[in-house]
């Protein structure tokens, strides 16, 4: 959760707690960063960036938060997830207007980042001119010409979004940069790849990108 939500004697009860805990975890990433309907527009799972009247979410954002309620910094971490969503109903790509009937696809156990970068599959499959990075966000997405009826997200769709070794290290960047204290995932076991993998990655790409990007 993040503090837009919370009154303010929430928000203190939570400080307050925090001083008995070494960390104090915030999930910045979907189901919590992504909704359809209710004045949002297409988004996210793990953006950096980009909060405003219709992404409402965004770890910089959520993080300052709650280190301006007087959590501290260097106990604060944020997570991402291991997997891909996927968005039907017409949407090509982010910040477009969403309904409550617009569905948000795939996600834990349905699309692991396993299942989504394995050969012969539509990341795989997509051209170059499909494959798009948002500077604020700063994660990748792809934004497909045509519906794709991909198994991992469970009917077609035309914008998936997810986490590669670039967004990675760019969070890796953003924490320490900020003096956070690191990341949180969701869950391992789904970002270790196939031997396959396309683009030449090896199974633990993801893992040795998390290393790169925040232990070394």
């Amino acid at each position: 959760r993040d503090l837009h939500s919370f009154p303010t004697r929430r928000s203190s009860d939570l400080v307050a707690l925090a001083r008995s805990l070494d960390r104090f975890n915030v999930q910045t990433y979907y189901p919590s960063t992504a909704v359809a309907g209710s004045g949002w527009d297409s988004w996210f799972s793990s953006p950096l960036s980009g909060e405003s009247a219709t992404t409402p979410i965004a770890t910089d954002d959520t993080l300052s938060r709650y280190a301006a309620a007087g959590i501290p910094a260097a106990k604060l971490g944020f997570g991402m997830a291991f997997y891909a969503i996927c968005y039907g109903g017409g949407i090509t790509g982010p910040h477009q207007p969403t309904s409550a009937a617009t569905p948000i696809l795939g996600g834990d156990n349905q699309y692991p980042l396993s299942r989504f970068f394995a050969a012969g599959g539509t990341f795989d499959a997509s051209a170059a001119s499909a494959r798009h990075r948002d500077a604020t966000a700063q994660v990748p997405y792809l934004s497909l010409p045509a519906v794709v009826n991909d198994g991992g997200c469970g009917a077609g769709t035309q914008y998936i979004t997810y986490d590669d070794e670039t967004s990675i290290a760019a969070k890796g960047a953003f924490s320490k940069s900020r003096g956070y204290g690191g990341i949180i995932l969701w869950t391992l076991q789904e970002g270790w790849l196939p031997s396959n993998a396309s683009g030449g990655r090896g199974p633990n790409a993801l893992m040795q990108a998390l290393r790169a990007g925040f232990l070394q």
